[in-house]
C-alpha cells in the first residue's frame, strides 16, 4: 500500500514538473533597456536618460 503511494506521488510530481515547464516557457519576459546620452560641449554637461521596460513574451508567435 504505501509503496503504491510513493508511485502515485511519484507520478504527480512529474507531472507537475512538466506542466510547469511548459508555462515557464510560455510566460518569460523580455527585458529591454534603452539608455541615451547626450554630450554638449558648451559647460562640458552631459545629459542622460535610461528606460527598462519588462514585457511579456508569448513564444506561440
Amino acid at each position: 500500500m504505501l509503496e503504491q503511494a510513493y508511485w502515485m506521488a511519484g507520478i504527480v510530481v512529474a507531472a507537475v514538473a512538466v506542466i510547469g515547464l511548459f508555462l515557464s516557457k510560455k510566460s518569460r519576459r523580455k527585458i529591454t533597456n534603452r539608455q541615451n546620452a547626450k554630450v554638449s560641449g558648451k559647460n562640458n554637461t552631459v545629459s542622460q536618460s535610461s528606460e527598462i521596460r519588462a514585457d511579456e513574451q508569448d513564444d506561440n508567435k
